[in-house]
């Protein structure tokens, strides 16, 4: 009998070792880079984006967390949608990530990120795309526009604080 645990316990070494050098909190989910923002909501299926969201680490949104927008968006939209989205948890507030293919009478693929810090989010996009078409700057917020053949971008920032990106394309 202590020959058996003795053997048990040898094998369980390697376990415990990795245990020990593990960290014992999860790692921190990646921050979304502009070019990966971009190459996610160039996405042409669900399946596609997913596979790039996955990769961030961030927890999917579950079906009970898109219920409401997805009900208010087939009353928009009059036709069906198909989505994904991803959820950081952050001290200042949640990052959230969408994509969603719909069709319909407003058939389009699209993505938004809404960014609780969003500092250096502008001077990105404007590194990543060239100037915006439109640039509006006013005390409470700051807007810009960008249109590449089919693709549509808008960011939007309120007080310095958070800010959304919408990438939408028209099919």
């Amino acid at each position: 009998m202590k020959k058996i645990l003795l053997v048990s316990s040898l094998l369980m070494l390697p376990v415990i070792q990795a245990m020990a050098e593990s960290p014992a909190t999860p790692p921190t989910p990646a921050t979304l880079t502009v070019a990966q923002l971009l190459d996610l909501c160039a996405s042409t299926t669900v399946a596609d984006a997913a596979s790039k969201g996955d990769v961030l680490g961030w927890p999917r949104m579950t079906d009970a967390q898109t219920k409401s927008w997805r009900l208010s968006f087939l009353h928009f939209n009059g036709g069906s949608v198909s989505s994904v989205g991803w959820k950081r948890p952050q001290p200042a507030g949640e990052t959230l990530l969408s994509f969603w293919i719909a069709t319909g009478p407003n058939a389009h693929r699209a993505c938004s990120y809404t960014a609780t810090d969003a500092t250096g989010l502008l001077d990105a996009l404007t590194r990543q795309l060239g100037a915006p078409a439109s640039l509006n700057t006013s005390e409470v917020s700051t807007s810009a526009h960008w249109q590449h053949g089919q693709r549509e971008i808008t960011f939007v920032q309120v007080n310095a604080g958070s800010a959304l990106i919408n990438i939408s394309y028209r099919n």
